[in-house]
């Protein structure tokens, strides 16, 4: 059974979450290609996943997240949505940044169903 949720007049369909376990390993790689942090997914969707940081995130807002090292490696780019000790939720961006630079990131968290809950730290 799939959500669908409707932004700025459009209707998108989520698909249900994969958990993983164990968890599955990947990497995070700041955009200029500098940082790179090893990671494990707990939890992906088609617009947001759970992951376990091994290491401090820091100034890291938007970055890669690496899902295969194998061939051409498979990839989405991400903003930080929010922290939990070592775990952190990261939401997908998609398209174009010029797009994306009038929308509101609300939108994406108010999707996001990888909700934290009452204690973690939500980052706008």
């Amino acid at each position: 059974m799939s959500q669908e949720v409707i932004v700025d007049d459009e209707i998108i369909e989520r698909s249900r979450r994969v958990q993983f376990e164990p968890s599955y390993p990947a990497r995070i790689v700041s955009i200029d290609g500098t940082r790179c942090l090893n990671c494990e997914i707990i939890d992906i969707s088609q617009t947001d996943a759970q992951l376990s940081v091994q290491g401090a995130m820091n100034e890291l807002k938007e970055f890669f997240l690496v899902l295969s090292t194998v061939g051409k490696p498979a990839h989405r780019r991400c903003r930080l949505a929010w922290v939990r000790g070592d775990r952190v939720g990261v939401l997908f961006l998609f398209g174009s940044s010029k797009k994306r630079a009038g929308r509101d990131d609300t939108e994406n968290l108010q999707s996001s169903s990888s909700d934290p809950g009452p204690r973690e730290t939500w980052i706008s």
